[in-house]
C-alpha cells in the first residue's frame, strides 16, 4: 500500500532525485536492522502475537499491553489504508457507487473478514496466491521501468541517476528508481498513483488500466495478511490475562472469531473517520513506538537472560539494535514536532491504554 501511494507524497517534499532515493535507502536499512533485532527475540520466545510476547517476557505485563494495544490499532489502521488506496485506484474503473471510496473500502474489509471467518486455511490459500501475483507484478513494473525506452517528449526532468542503480536489491528502492527514471521527480510530486502514470508513459493509453489492475490485485495480499495478523494479537494477550477472556475464542477453522470481528470493526472505523494521510500518520507513529519498546526489550533480554540459548543473535549488537532504537526515538520526536495534531491523537490512544489495562486486569482477577 505504502509503496504504491506514498512516492508522490515524498517527491513533493523532497524534489531532488538523490534525496528521494536516499530516504528509501535509509528506510530499507532501518527495516533490515530492525527485523534482525526482533528476530532474536522471536526465536527465543517462540509465540505468536507479533512483538507483544517478546516485550511481555522482557519488560513485563504493562509494557507488553501497550505494545499489543498499539500494535493492534496500527495493524487495523494499516488494513484501512490498504482499502482506501484500493478504493482510490479502483474508482475510475467502476460506475458511480453511493458512498464512494469509503463504501468500497468498508465492503472490502467485510469481504476479507468473511473469508477468514471460515478458517485459517482459506486465509492462507488466499495469501499464497495474492503474494505470488504481487511479486510478479512488482517484478514486471521494475523490469519495464528500468529497461524500456522512455519517450523523450514525456520526460519532465533530466534523469540524473547513475547506471549502477540496478545493483540495488531492495524492491522498494528499485521500484522508486524505476518510477523516477520513467516519470521524473517533478511529475511524481503529489501524484497519488505514480505507477499508473509510468504505465501510461511506457505502454500507451491502456497502460494506466493495465498497471491499475495489477496493483489492485497486489494490494489485496496486504489486506489479507493484516487481518490475519491483527486478530492474533488480542488472542495472545487474552491468553495471558491482559484482554477479556472471550477474545480467546477460536472456531473450528482456527480463526479467533471475536478478535477478528473487533479488528474488522476497528478498520472500518478508521476508514469512516479519517483520510489517508491522517490514518497513515497514526499507523506510522504506533508502529515506530512499538519498535522502540521492542528494541528496548532486546537489550533487557540480553541482560536478564545472558545464558539463554539463542538460535539467532543480532549481528553487531549492541550497535545495530542501538542504532534503530535511536532512529525510532528520532522519528517519534520528529513526528511530534512536525505533525502535532496527529501525534496528539496517537498519544491520546496510548494514554488510554493504562486505564483500559487496569480495568481488564482487575476484572480478570475478580473472575
Amino acid at each position: 500500500t505504502g509503496i504504491m501511494r506514498t512516492p508522490g507524497e515524498i517527491a513533493m517534499r523532497l524534489p531532488s532525485p538523490g534525496m528521494f532515493i536516499a530516504v528509501w535507502l535509509v528506510g530499507c536499512a532501518y527495516a533490515l536492522l530492525g527485523a534482525m533485532s526482533l528476530a532474536e527475540g522471536g526465536v527465543l520466545v517462540r509465540r505468536s502475537g507479533g512483538q507483544y510476547p517478546i516485550v511481555h517476557r522482557a519488560l513485563g505485563p504493562y509494557p507488553a499491553f501497550v505494545v499489543g494495544w498499539s500494535d493492534w490499532f496500527s495493524t487495523a489502521a494499516s488494513t484501512s489504508l490498504g482499502t482506501i488506496v484500493f478504493a482510490e485506484f479502483a474508482t475510475p474503473l467502476l460506475p458511480t457507487i453511493p458512498g464512494g471510496t469509503k463504501a468500497i473500502a468498508c465492503t472490502l474489509i467485510l469481504a476479507f473478514g468473511w473469508l477468514q471467518w471460515h478458517g485459517v486455511k482459506n486465509g492462507d490459500v488466499a495469501q499464497q496466491l495474492l503474494s505470488g501475483i504481487k511479486a510478479l507484478a512488482f517484478g514486471v513494473l521494475i523490469v519495464a521501468g528500468l529497461t524500456m525506452a522512455v519517450p523523450e517528449v514525456l520526460q519532465s526532468t533530466p534523469h540524473l541517476l547513475p547506471t549502477g542503480t540496478g545493483l540495488l536489491a531492495a524492491i522498494y528502492v528499485l521500484f522508486n528508481v524505476a518510477m523516477l527514471r520513467v516519470v521524473g521527480i517533478d511529475a511524481m510530486a503529489g501524484d497519488p498513483f505514480v505507477a499508473g502514470s509510468a504505465g501510461l508513459i511506457l505502454f500507451g493509453p491502456k497502460g494506466d488500466l493495465v498497471i491499475r489492475l495489477v496493483v489492485l490485485i497486489a494490494i489485496l495480499g496486504g489486506l489479507n495478511s493484516n487481518l490475519l495478523f491483527a486478530a492474533r494479537v488480542p488472542l495472545a494477550m487474552s491468553r495471558d490475562g491482559l484482554m477479556p477472556a472471550r477474545l480467546d475464542q477460536v472456531n473450528a477453522g482456527g480463526t479467533p472469531t471475536i478478535a477478528l470481528a473487533l479488528s474488522v470493526i476497528a478498520a472500518i472505523a478508521f476508514v469512516l473517520t479519517g483520510t489517508f494521510n491522517t490514518v497513515l500518520a497514526l499507523a506510522a507513529f504506533f508502529f515506530v513506538a512499538n519498535y522502540a519498546i521492542s528494541f528496548t526489550a532486546i537489550f533487557a533480554m540480553r541482560r536478564k537472560e545472558r545464558d539463554a540459548p539463542r538460535p539467532f543473535r543480532v549481528p553487531g549488537f549492541p550497535w545495530t539494535t542501538g542504532l534503530v532504537l535511536l532512529g525510532s526515538l528520532a522519528f517519534l520526536v520528529g513526528a511530534i514536532l512536525s505533525d502535532r495534531d496527529n501525534s496528539l491523537r496517537s498519544l491520546t490512544l496510548l494514554a488510554l491504554s493504562y486505564p483500559v489495562y487496569r480495568l481488564i486486569v482487575s476484572r480478570r482477577a475478580r473472575a
